[in-house]
C-alpha cells in the first residue's frame, strides 16, 4: 500500500485530469493514445515501484489526455497505459496487476483491456477483432491468497458487452467474439498445447489480460477486453511464429481497432 500511495502522488503531482475510464493498450496498439489531445505523459520509468514494460511493442507509458468532445460538448478524460509488464518478465503477479491497482486509486471505474493474440478457432483470421466474451487463466497463478479469493460469476462487463457490440454495428466493423485463454509464456504453444485449448473452450490465446481483469473486478471495475488477432497458432499453419509479425499485423489493423476503440470510449463519456 506504501509503495502504491507513493506512485499515486507521483501522478498527482504531474496532473489535475481525473479520468474514469482506463484503457491497456497492448503489442502494438499504443498509437490510439497520439490522438488525445492535452496530453500529459509519463514514462513509467519515473513513477515510483512501477514495473516497466520490457517488450517490444510496449512503449511504458502513462498518457493523461482528452478524447475529441463528445455530442455533450465536454472534452472526455482517459488514461492510457501504453504497453503492459507481463508475468513472464517477473514472475511477480503484484507487478503484473500494480498499473490496474494504480488505475483503482486514481479513481477510475471503468477498465478496457486490449491484446494481441493468436487465434486458436478457425473462424479467427490475422487483423480480426475479437471480443473477449469469458477468460481461461492456464498461468497456473493467482492474484490472491485462497483466503482472500471473491471470484466474480461474470469477468466482463454485460453492459459494456452490448456497448461494443452496438458501436461496432454502427460504424460497419466486423467483430467477432470467443473465449481468451492466457498462458505463461514467453513462448509460442506447440500444436498439442493449442489442440488442448480449443477443447478447453479457448478462442484465443495470448500472455496477458487474465489478471489484470480479475484484479479490476475485484477492485470494483468494470472491464471490457478486445483482442486484436495477430496471427494464427501452431498448428493451424505451417509458418513460424515470430513477435515481429505480431507488431506488424498490430499495425496494419490499427485504423479499424483505432475506430473501435474510440467510439466506444466516446459513447462511455455520454
Amino acid at each position: 500500500m506504501k509503495e502504491l500511495s507513493e506512485a499515486i502522488a507521483y501522478i498527482r503531482s504531474r496532473t489535475d485530469l481525473r479520468p474514469k475510464t482506463a484503457v491497456v493498450l497492448g503489442s502494438g496498439l499504443g498509437h490510439l493514445a497520439t490522438k488525445l489531445n492535452n496530453k500529459v505523459v509519463i514514462d513509467c520509468s519515473k513513477v515510483p515501484h512501477y514495473p516497466v514494460p520490457q517488450v517490444e511493442g510496449h512503449a511504458g507509458q502513462l498518457i493523461f489526455g482528452e478524447l475529441p468532445p463528445s455530442r455533450s460538448g465536454r472534452a472526455s478524460p482517459i488514461l492510457a497505459f501504453v504497453g503492459r509488464p507481463h508475468y513472464y518478465e517477473s514472475g511477480e503477479i503484484d507487478r503484473v496487476t500494480f498499473p490496474v491497482q494504480l488505475a483503482a486509486g486514481l479513481g477510475v471505474k471503468n477498465m478496457i483491456l486490449t491484446n494481441a493474440a493468436g487465434g486458436v478457432s478457425r473462424w479467427l483470421s490475422p487483423g480480426d477483432l475479437m471480443l473477449i466474451t469469458g477468460q481461461i487463466n492456464l498461468m497456473l497463478t493467482s492474484s490472491k491468497s485462497p483466503s482472500e479469493l471473491r471470484t466474480p460469476t461474470r469477468v466482463y462487463d454485460p453492459s459494456l458487452l452490448s456497448l461494443a457490440r452496438g458501436v461496432a454495428q454502427r460504424e460497419g466493423l466486423t467483430l467477432k467474439e470467443g473465449v481468451y485463454c492466457a498462458v505463461a509464456g514467453p513462448s509460442y504453444e506447440t500444436a498439442a498445447e493449442i489442440q488442448m485449448i480449443w477443447r478447453l473452450g479457448g478462442d484465443a490465446v495470448g500472455m496477458s489480460t487474465v489478471h489484470e481483469a480479475m484484479t479490476a473486478r475485484r477492485l470494483g471495475m468494470r472491464v471490457l477486453g478486445i483482442s486484436l488477432i495477430t496471427n494464427l497458432a501452431t498448428g493451424l499453419t505451417s509458418e513460424p511464429m515470430s513477435h515481429e509479425d505480431v507488431i506488424r499485423v498490430a499495425r496494419t489493423a490499427r485504423k479499424k481497432f483505432e475506430k473501435l476503440l474510440t467510439r466506444i470510449l466516446l459513447f462511455m463519456s455520454w
